[in-house]
């Protein structure tokens, strides 16, 4: 006992072996105990390493990418992978002009795996260079910024018991050319790249532009997959170091162990001071696969990528690569441990069942028990984790716990308002999911793993620090909750002093909770959730290269011999070619003497050894000799080989063999006669003395059967086990009657077999058991049934689990009374199985939301608090706009895969989510819904259970369209179905969404750079607007006496201005026309986009002239339209039915405009209108009289301003249904009149002057000649277009203006400045005729050759514009 005393007294010491002295015993158990819990993995051996704060640790694994100089450099050990920059042993320069510079680089302690990347001066090489230096290969750069210049090699690190038994110092490497260069530079157990530099010449710009050299000695940075280690095997450990055989490995176990081992950079252990089989069963643990991220990204649980600093101490070191795997070193009995911070599972780091290695209660607890709660100074409310990210160049990143600020609030608040927060550096770290795990570990167990402390009698000196034991003290219920043993102190009395910490399994990150030996519930605190950045290409930190990247060195095929040589015709015959290396997917060709190439008729690939090939009747005799060329796919390098003139062809006609004959009958002799024997005399049976029964055969009824395998086969998601039994010896047995079901506190009910298997007494038989659950302890129990119906008095036990291929179980017989369940219980269908997880993932197209709205959903059965249900078939889900008030019900059957545990994924019906509102952001009321899942059981009944998920955004959350819809939005809620009642939409009412209306609010004209109309309205009212999908607009001009078609405009934006709270569709127009319209708005039925019930049709026209009378005040043309909301049907009604001819035809004005014309010599460009008319509404149609005149706004009275009416007769009209085009001068000048004339003063009408033309000639106005006004004037231009039908000429027409100005540009559009108005014929009537200024006396239009551009001598006719038809 002294010895196992001794030593336990330096428990607490962790690795004091390595540094003597450096930490002494705890004698104090509370502050130890407080400690440990204010830092996990730290408080045993006094904090972080050596005196570096978290920012100073993290400054460390930044400088670790520096290239250093000096020979006093301590070289690095990189373990796993990590990019480190070089340390400079070697530099000089030499050769003509210093032409070469020698560098090499030391990397780290060796042997390594090999590099990964390669940076000089921070640009990297290219990646074919990698393969090759790993390979030992000398490699000279061919391209690049450094072609030419660079010649390299790299030495992995070997270490040699003889150095000099090294080459490197020799010509092996490209630094031995240097002068100084001597060859007992063998850099014994260093990797090292050696390199050599050229500077070339500089003469001209373009050189010096070229030269990638700054002049100082280039720096490098390489990821390297670091240095090799031994592989724990076994629990022995009878392998001596030097002669170990080593490998790349990430697992912090055997890293530690380097480490601790190493004479040169270690601590040199001995194989005799280190327990193997603690080490063994920590190195499984960090090996457990545990899925990283929601994307199922897997890896190792804990892995260690490190620098470690050799200019460090041996204990910091050690606690730099503890803390990295949360475990502790503990020196018990001579040797050192190593222990995994966990639940306490003996050999699985996921299990929440604890070994329990003692119960202390009353018997062995010496005086009172203390309980330490938590004091609100020492729980962190935020925890933040550095560690270091390969994906953002191996800098230092922070991940932060709880992520959600709100969360951290709420522990902020709880905690009086005062931020607690934990920073710490793991420079072990490299994955960013295994940073986020560490960093809610050290809040859990700051704010949850309470402390106990008490003195216990001697039984207590068999513990160790990291035992878990249980607790029964009369005033503390702790139940049966695991607690760990922190701190041991040994007192004079042989009592010791325990410090112990609540071990609860909900503490640690993939620990399964529930599981039976935990009899309080998992405690998840609020806010327990991880956020993983969204992956698009897999980050190396989560899935690390395994293997440094080499050449890929290929073989060729190689023929030994054929047979046959000889064949003796053209035809089919097989060639069998024996060699090595023939790989599947091979081909082959025979090769005539000519050259020719044959392709076999069969080829055939027997074996790596053996390919048979067929010749083809094409090969004769006239090309033999024939060779065999075999060559091997693409993945096996394409290389070929050849057997040169292997083949001969006879064409000779060999003779038949003989027919062959059946053989002679032989006819076998007949069988001798032999006479019936003779009957021997009868003799009466002797006189038999009776022999007495043996007595019976006493069974017992008390045996079991026998478990000795369990092998164990996964189908789909599920497990089955095949059990080896073997039958007992009773005769009488009948049958095996099984009970099986899950080790967990919350599975209560057995599932129930039979096994009639008999395969006689003694003998093995096999059975199978399932499905059950991967990963899962299973607790199975088996009763004999004999032959009478009575059951044996004992059963058998067996603990079985699924997390392997195979088990030898371990077989517990016990008394029927004591060992079978009272009441395994009824098996009964599940009907509340709850989710353990619902999420989802939008689903996009070319990065956008789809049109119709889809979500993939994800769910899992929960299978830790709740028995495993394999009666679920799938899931009914529930579905409704978040404003609306009913719901839909749709299914989602599983796949024949699923089993309990599982995921299963499926993806809502098409429609029921609605279409997305992209590019627009999409209002609260357009895109959140409500979800209820229930599972769905084969009977075709519901789950009695349900999770319920309100207010969840569908298309767009915090910016993006790729997001969890269920993940940071408002948590479900689980509960009975009877808690909430499901409103089911009736299928056949009416749904609110199809009655959905819009509320036109404005109607505004453009702006002079676009035609058309602004239409804004309020969005369908919030209860609805979910299900809206869009608009459909129709809409024509109005054409008296016409049908037109309308036009079909439909938006699929559903965008609501989240300042005036509107919606709004722009239509192109020609202002000043009439037009009605049709605004529809569109839901979403089933997935397809559907007319609402309701419509506004409005009517009217608007222009953007502001200048005119009409030009409402507001530009809101509203009123005008006069919009009334009427039934879709009756709006289409409208817009579909013929217009009424008018009660006097008119033409319809198409187009009218004022256009530039030819220049004048001083006076600038003429001007003329082109008009564009379509007469076809009207009936009868023979002409088209248009009257023109000059009405000059500049004059003083209205007789002065009234000229001369013109009548141009257009009866050439373009066919149906086509317009008709125009050119027209501009009219005569009201000029032309004598301003002093009347009636009877005797004066001339027209002014009396002679006017000049361009000949020198003159003439006076009169019926045949006139002018127009000069372009310096201001026009003021009339046009009335009257239709003539067959009969007569009407009394109606068409009313233009033309420009106020003449045309500043090439045209000038005159309906945008005055809409076209039907005006009586009559009106222009009422002046004396004796002025000839009615209308009743308009004149045959004057030729453009008698008619003056103004008061000068040029005439239309000399400058009239080139069109077609010519200007009239």
């Amino acid at each position: 006992m002294s010895g196992v005393v001794k030593t336990i007294k330096k428990v607490v010491k962790g690795i004091v072996k390595a540094v003597v002295g450096v930490v002494k015993a705890v004698v104090n158990v509370i502050s130890s105990v407080v400690s440990f819990i204010t830092q996990p993995f730290m408080g045993l051996f006094g904090g972080m390493p050596d005196g570096l704060d978290a920012a100073g640790e993290a400054d460390r694994q930044q400088g670790v990418l520096v290239t250093r100089n000096g020979s006093t450099v301590s070289i690095p050990v990189v373990y796993g992978l990590r990019r480190v920059g070089g340390t400079i042993t070697f530099a000089e320069t030499g050769a003509n002009n210093n032409q070469y510079l020698w560098v090499a680089y030391g990397l780290s302690e060796g042997p390594i795996e090999g590099l990964f990347d390669l940076f000089i001066d921070d640009n990297q090489l290219a990646s074919k260079y990698i393969p090759l230096l790993n390979n030992g290969q000398t490699v000279t750069v061919d391209e690049g910024k450094y072609k030419g210049r660079i010649v390299m090699r790299l030495s992995h690190g070997k270490h040699y018991a003889t150095p000099s038994s090294s080459t490197i110092g020799g010509t092996w490497n490209p630094c031995s050319d240097a002068p100084s260069w001597k060859s007992s530079n063998v850099y014994n157990g260093l990797a090292t790249l050696f390199v050599r530099y050229e500077w070339k010449h500089i003469e001209t710009q373009e050189e010096n532009d070229n030269n990638p050299f700054s002049g100082n000695i280039p720096a490098i940075k390489t990821t390297l997959l670091g240095r090799k280690v031994a592989t724990i095997t076994s629990s022995s450990g009878s392998t001596a170091y030097a002669s170990e055989s080593e490998n790349y490995s990430t697992n912090p176990a055997e890293i530690l162990l380097d480490y601790l081992r190493n004479p040169r950079y270690g601590k040199g252990l001995k194989n005799t001071d280190i327990d193997w089989n603690s080490f063994l069963i920590a190195k499984n643990k960090y090996n457990q696969v545990v899925t990283y991220v929601a994307s199922g990204i897997t890896g190792p649980v804990i892995t260690c990528n490190t620098v470690v600093d050799t200019g460090q101490t041996l204990f910091g070191n050690v606690k730099m690569l503890l803390m990295g795997c949360r475990s502790y070193l503990p020196f018990s009995q001579g040797k050192y441990k190593l222990k995994v911070e966990d639940a306490g599972n003996a050999t699985d780091i996921t299990s929440g069942v604890a070994t329990i290695v003692q119960t202390f209660n009353s018997d062995n607890i010496q005086g009172a028990v203390t309980y330490q709660a938590i004091e609100r100074s020492a729980k962190y409310n935020v925890v933040e984790i550095n560690y270091v990210n390969p994906d953002k160049a191996y800098s230092v990143e922070a991940v932060i716990y709880p992520e959600l600020l709100s969360e951290r609030q709420t522990y902020i608040d709880k905690d009086g308002g005062r931020e607690n927060k934990l920073t710490a550096t793991f420079p072990t770290l490299t994955n960013y999911a295994v940073a986020k795990d560490m960093a809610r570990l050290l809040f859990n167990k700051s704010r949850f793993q309470e402390s106990v402390s008490f003195t216990a009698s001697s039984q207590a000196l068999e513990l160790e620090v990291g035992d878990n034991i249980r607790i029964q003290s009369t005033m503390l219920n702790f139940g049966t909750t695991p607690f760990r043993v922190i701190t041991m102190k040994i007192n004079n009395d042989m009592t010791v002093d325990l410090g112990c910490v609540r071990n609860d399994d909900s503490l640690y990150p993939h620990t399964r909770v529930g599981e039976e030996d935990v009899v309080l519930p998992p405690y998840v605190p609020k806010g327990g959730k991880i956020f993983y950045p969204e992956i698009i290409n897999v980050p190396i930190g989560l899935l690390p290269p395994l293997v440094g990247p080499v050449p890929i060195v290929h073989y060729p095929p190689q023929i030994f011999s054929t047979a046959p040589v000889t064949v003796a015709s053209a035809g089919v015959h097989n060639i069998t070619a024996s060699g090595q290396r023939f790989y599947s997917g091979l081909t082959a060709v025979f090769v005539g003497e000519d050259g020719t190439e044959y392709t076999p008729t069969t080829t055939t690939r027997s074996s790596d050894n053996q390919v048979i090939v067929a010749t083809t009747a094409a090969m004769t005799n006239g090309n033999q000799p024939y060779d065999i060329k075999i060559t091997n796919p693409s993945g096996n390098g394409s290389l070929s080989t050849r057997a040169n003139d292997c083949l001969t062809v006879n064409n000779t006609v060999t003779t038949p063999p003989p027919p062959v004959t059946d053989p002679p009958v032989v006819t076998p002799p007949d069988d001798p006669v032999t006479p019936p024997p003779t009957l021997p005399p009868v003799t009466p049976p002797p006189t038999e003395t009776p022999v007495p029964e043996p007595p019976a055969i006493v069974y017992n009824t008390d045996e079991t059967v026998e478990f000795t395998r369990a092998d164990y086969t996964t189908e789909g998601s599920l497990v089955y086990a095949t059990i080896t039994a073997t039958q007992p010896t009773n005769p009488a047995y009948k049958e095996l009657i099984l009970y099986y079901k899950r080790n967990i506190r919350t599975e209560t009910v057995y599932q129930q077999m039979v096994v009639t298997t008999k395969p006689g007494a003694n003998n093995s038989f096999t059975f199978r058991v399932g499905p059950l659950l991967p990963l899962s302890p299973y607790y199975v129990i088996g009763r004999v049934k004999y032959s009478d119906g009575e059951l044996s008095s004992k059963v058998n036990k067996v603990y079985l689990n699924t997390s392997g291929t195979s088990e030898d179980p371990r077989d517990y017989v016990v008394s029927a009374k004591t060992g079978w369940p009272s009441d395994p219980g009824v098996v009964a269908p599940i009907k509340d199985s709850p989710f353990g997880s619902i999420n989802g993932d939008t689903l996009l197209t070319g990065g956008e939301p789809k049109v119709n709205k889809e979500i993939q959903f994800s769910v899992k059965q929960d299978v830790n608090i709740a028995p495993a249900n394999f009666d679920i078939i799938g899931v009914a889900y529930y579905v409704k706009a978040s404003s609306a008030t009913t719901w839909t019900r749709h299914t989602a059957t599983f796949d024949q895969s699923y089993g309990p545990g599982a995921e299963a994924s499926f993806v809502n019906d098409s429609g029921i989510l609605g279409t997305r509102s992209f590019p627009s952001t999409p209002t609260n009321a357009q895109q959140n819904y409500d979800f209820i899942f229930r599972f769905m059981f084969k009977d075709g009944t519901e789950s009695l259970v349900q999770s319920r998920y309100m207010n969840i955004p569908t298309e767009i959350f915090i910016g993006n369209y790729f997001f969890n819809p269920f993940y940071g939005t408002p948590a479900g809620k689980d509960e009975k179905v009877t808690d909430y009642e499901i409103v089911l939409t009736d299928p056949n009412a009416p749904s609110a969404a199809s009655l959905m209306e819009l509320n036109l609010t404005d109607i505004n004209s453009s702006s002079a750079s676009y035609n058309h109309l602004r239409l804004y309205f309020n969005p369908p009212h919030a209860s609805v607007q979910a299900s809206w999908v869009g608009t459909r607009l129709r809409y024509r001009k109005v054409v008296p006496g016409t049908d037109p078609d309308f036009i079909v405009q439909e938006s699929t934006s559903t965008y609501i201005s989240p300042t005036g709270g509107q919606a709004n569709v722009f239509v192109p127009v020609d202002f000043d026309d009439d037009y009605e319209f049709v605004l529809t708005p569109l839901y979403n039925n089933s997935g397809v986009r559907t007319d609402s019930k309701n419509s506004t049709y409005f009517r009217g026209y608007a222009h953007r002239n502001q200048s005119r009378s009409d030009y409402p005040l507001n530009n809101n043309w509203l009123q005008s339209y006069n919009p009334r909301t009427m039934t879709t049907a009756k709006a289409l009604g409208i817009i579909d039915a013929s217009f009424p001819a008018p009660a006097v035809p008119i033409v319809e004005v198409a187009e009218f405009k004022l256009l530039q014309g030819p220049a004048l010599p001083w006076r600038g460009n003429t001007a003329y209108y082109k008009l564009t008319f379509n007469h076809h509404a009207v009936t009868d149609f023979s002409k088209l009289h248009i009257y023109r005149r000059e009405n000059n706004p500049q004059a003083n009275t209205a007789l002065r301003a009234r000229g001369r009416w013109e009548k141009v007769e257009i009866s050439t009209v373009s066919s149906t249904p086509g317009s008709t085009t125009v050119y027209l001068r501009p009219p005569l000048s009201a000029s032309e009149f004598n301003g002093y004339f009347t009636p009877t003063n005797g004066q001339s009408l027209f002014v009396k002057y002679p006017i000049k033309t361009s000949n020198s000639t003159y003439y006076y106005v009169d019926a045949t000649h006139g002018f127009t006004s000069s372009q310096t004037q201001g026009l003021g231009h009339e046009f009335l277009l009257v239709v003539k039908d067959a009969s007569a000429e009407k009394t109606q027409g068409v009313f233009l203006k033309g420009a106020a100005l003449p045309p500043l540009s090439a045209e000038v559009d005159l309906l945008l400045g005055f809409r076209p108005v039907t005006r009586n014929v009559a009106d222009f009537n009422g002046f004396n005729s004796a002025y000839q200024k009615n209308i009743s006396q308009a004149i045959t239009p004057i030729t453009n050759a008698n008619c003056m551009t103004g008061l000068r001598q040029y005439v239309w006719g000399d400058y009239a514009p080139s069109v077609s038809p010519g200007m009239v």
